[in-house]
């Protein structure tokens, strides 16, 4: 399940710390990259995005939230529980989320990115945030 959509953005930090900028705050489509939302701003921004627990698990199936690509420093919480952290992450990654589902959940991904001049790589949520069912490895 693709978690397209309104996701809901908070500048928490701007890379200048011009005290003139102003907290942004909105709502915008992803997967989308930082540049297309922001243009050359860099800084903090955390994303958020609820969803609903899936139905009908099977006490064998695991719940994971997976993203397929992330440009700059992210770090990933859900319900306020604090998933991990990556560094630029150059592969898709995941997080097994089954012990902390809710009816409802929130998930955040916190990013840090520095616009280069003349450096094209994506920022922010470029590509698709999903989440996965996985049979648990019962080893």
């Amino acid at each position: 399940m693709n978690l397209k959509g309104p996701w809901k953005y908070e500048w928490l930090s701007y890379a200048n710390d011009n005290a003139t900028e102003h907290v942004q705050s909105g709502t915008a489509k992803m997967p989308q990259g930082w540049q297309s939302l922001f243009g050359n701003r860099s800084g903090r921004v955390q994303f958020s995005r609820v969803f609903h627990q899936p139905s009908n698990l099977d006490a064998n199936e695991q719940v994971y939230v997976v993203f397929d690509g992330v440009g700059g420093d992210v770090v990933v919480s859900v319900n306020g529980v604090n998933l991990g952290s990556k560094s630029n992450p150059s592969a898709p990654f995941g997080f097994d989320v089954t012990p902390l589902l809710r009816p409802t959940n929130k998930l955040v991904a916190t990013i840090d990115f520095k616009v280069d001049d003349g450096n094209d790589q994506p920022g922010g949520l470029w590509a698709p945030v999903g989440i996965e069912i996985r049979k648990a490895d019962t080893g």
